[in-house]
């Protein structure tokens, strides 16, 4: 009888997000140490068509690991406006401020909290069918610790609590952001106090939480984030020699998700300078590889601001699977490492760019958690400051390592960047686990479990479909059934009184949307049904219709420059801005009344497919020619029109393929 640990991870693989690798090491090192690992997570849909996956990471799963997907149900990011309410159609801001305050009612904690009972429900299912031993369960977001005090608080399982960042904690701020006296600091509070062990990712963290709940601090630990494998040794399968020739122009790297709150404008600018004044670097590029942004949908302001530095040797490759990483670190000769700052911010980056042996060019404050933990790095050279000309030193610094680097400087610094290797960080804990969960059964005088190897080793053969071992949500899961054809016929509707060309762009991107929309060698078929005409053709429209307009007295009011004014100022507040959307003249209602006055505009929509409403104030109009049958679906924005055509597309071609066979 081998150990069982019941893993709680809402991101686990096929999750693309940065807390992923912690998870699937985590959950590997105990299957690795003979223990029966399930893991509760969310369902795979919401990766593969939401937040963005990885697919090569679920080769990564160890085989024995059962992993149930728990049915989750986040209606503010649903698309299909089939599963719309009224009321929602009625007032987003109204429906949406009551979707986060019932959200909570479960577990105090917005958005996630509605997952808590299914979560609950779970985890006694599991303990039901093979008694659980241990429960771990890793934040954010927070709810993955109630599975652990639950099956506490019902057969009086032990739990271990991982936190990535605090909760209490605002680890970008360094603020508390729950009162002593809040149903969320209490929950924390009695979660700690109950646990064996609560985990944190550096010691600023960890310091923390001992000063502010004494009674647990002989319980914590830091478990840094750490590197996955021997990094070096899978470089230099792939690099030709250490360091690069004195010709050859150099490559700075960035490998990491860019978003806003990073300060790439602040190392691009100091790129810049750094061109301008050392001959090195002004033949030298500096390639950024990785998502723009946390959604599905990439980050537009990050991409434009990338744009705008093209023309300085800045090149961004996109995402990287996580099976590439090594090819990548491989093609470059220095790490830029630009990190939010704060002193407890650490960032899982920073330990894979010391294992690679490269010098590392910090544009982060020293105050950073990630100065402790590079502190000492052999090739590590930080900004004395985030001004342009610093980070240039910074960079020209970085480029003079790269030129003086030696096999033997490179071994010495991955020598040193062994502390960090991921196993090195787990293996105590998962050790000492192991021996904890044996005596407590003993003196239990219950069976005692013993930790054994798993008949099967890892490998690395892709599943067919998820990781071996995993079964289907519980309780069901996203709907992902779809017809016998892709959709071919699209009616596009843009609310907004802004030009549709710009509306489309902010809201959709670039690109042709006749292509984005159909299948290779087979495009879709766009009509645009907008408020104000585009300024500029758009890619891939094949019909331009705008909206009649509105000559009621409804909308003479609306147009009214008092009336404007009016609602200007009143939607300058939350409560206003609530009463707003429930105006007769808000601009959802307006948009309608047009469109149902329009015959050609509904004409041109019982000929499509599938309506699709750009923009918020479109949202009403897709939504009624819907339920009153003029189209037979409807969804909102356009990425959702995408994946929407690939599923179905994708559908159809399975279903032809097993015909075939």
């Amino acid at each position: 009888m081998r150990p069982h640990l019941l893993y709680v991870a809402w991101g686990f693989p096929p999750c693309r997000g940065s807390g992923v690798y912690r998870a699937l090491a985590t959950a590997n090192a105990f299957a690795e140490a003979g223990w029966d690992v399930t893991v509760l997570t969310a369902p795979r849909e919401l990766f593969t068509e939401l937040f963005g996956a990885d697919l090569s990471l679920e080769r990564r799963v160890h085989p024995a690991i059962e992993v149930l997907r728990v049915k989750q149900e986040l209606a503010h990011i649903e698309t299909d406006l089939a599963g719309y309410s009224r009321a929602r159609v009625a007032s987003e801001p109204g429906w949406f401020s009551a979707f986060m305050r019932s959200s909570e009612l479960s577990f105090p904690e917005r958005v996630y909290g509605g997952w808590a009972a299914n979560l609950r429900a779970a985890a006694e299912q599991v303990h039901e069918r093979h008694p659980v031993d241990l429960v771990l369960g890793t934040s954010n977001p927070h709810v993955d610790f109630v599975p652990g005090q639950h099956l506490a608080r019902r057969a009086d399982v032990p739990y271990v609590l991982d936190y990535r960042d605090g909760w209490a904690l605002d680890v970008t701020t360094g603020r508390r952001v729950s009162g002593e006296r809040s149903r969320a600091w209490r929950t924390e509070r009695e979660l700690l106090l109950g646990a064996e062990e609560a985990w944190f990712v550096n010691a600023p963290i960890r310091d923390w939480y001992d000063e502010t709940l004494p009674e647990v601090a002989d319980r914590t630990h830091v478990v840094a984030n750490g590197y996955d494998g021997d990094l070096g040794e899978a470089i230099d399968s792939l690099r030709p020699t250490s360091a690069p020739d004195d010709d050859a122009p150099l490559t700075f790297g960035y490998l990491g998700t860019l978003y806003g709150s990073v300060p790439v404008r602040e190392l691009l600018e100091g790129w810049r300078a750094a061109r301008a004044r050392s001959a090195d670097l002004a033949r030298a590029r500096l390639v950024l590889r990785g998502h723009v942004g946390h959604q599905g949908a990439p980050e537009e302001r990050t991409l434009a601001m990338l744009a705008e530095f093209a023309g300085d040797g800045v090149e961004h490759g996109g995402p990287v699977p996580r099976a590439e990483v090594a090819s990548v670190y491989a093609g470059f000769d220095v790490l830029a490492l630009p990190l939010i700052p704060g002193r407890y911010v650490t960032s899982g980056k920073v330990f894979e760019y010391a294992a690679t042996g490269l010098p590392v060019v910090s544009v982060h404050g020293p105050e950073s958690a990630a100065s402790s933990v590079l502190d000492g790095h052999p090739a590590w050279v930080l900004t004395e400051s985030m001004s342009a000309d610093d980070v240039a030193d910074a960079l020209v610094a970085g480029a003079a390592l790269a030129r003086s680097a030696t096999a033997g400087s490179v071994a010495e610094t991955r020598e040193w960047a062994r502390r960090y290797a991921r196993e090195e960080q787990l293996a105590p804990r998962v050790a000492e686990l192991g021996e904890f969960v044996a005596r407590r059964a003993a003196e239990l005088g219950l069976p005692v479990p013993e930790v054994r190897a798993h008949e099967h080793p890892h490998d690395d053969e892709p599943p067919a479909a998820e990781p071996a071992g995993s079964v289907p949500a519980l309780g069901g899961g996203a709907d992902t059934s779809a017809g016998d054809d892709a959709p071919r016929r699209f009616v596009l509707v843009v609310g907004s009184e802004d030009p549709a060309d710009e509306v489309l762009a902010r809201s959709a991107g670039a690109g042709d949307l006749a292509e984005r929309l159909g299948s290779p060698g087979a495009p879709a078929h766009v009509t645009l049904v907008c408020r104000t005409a585009p300024v500029a053709p758009v890619a891939g429209v094949d019909v331009v219709h705008v909206i009649a307009e509105d000559h009621g007295p409804l909308a003479r009011i609306a147009g009214s420059g008092r009336y404007r004014s009016f609602d200007a100022a009143t939607r300058r507040s939350v409560p206003g801005r609530l009463l707003a959307t429930l105006s007769p003249v808000d601009d959802t209602r307006t948009v309608w009344r047009a469109a149902r006055a329009d015959a050609t505009a509904e004409s041109l929509a019982g000929q499509a497919d599938v309506a699709v409403a750009v923009d918020l104030p479109a949202v009403r109009t897709a939504w009624e020619w819907l339920r009153r049958g003029v189209v037979g679906r409807a969804v909102h924005g356009v990425a959702a029109a995408e994946r929407l055509a690939r599923r179905e597309e994708s559908a159809a071609g399975a279903g032809s393929s097993g015909s075939r066979g």
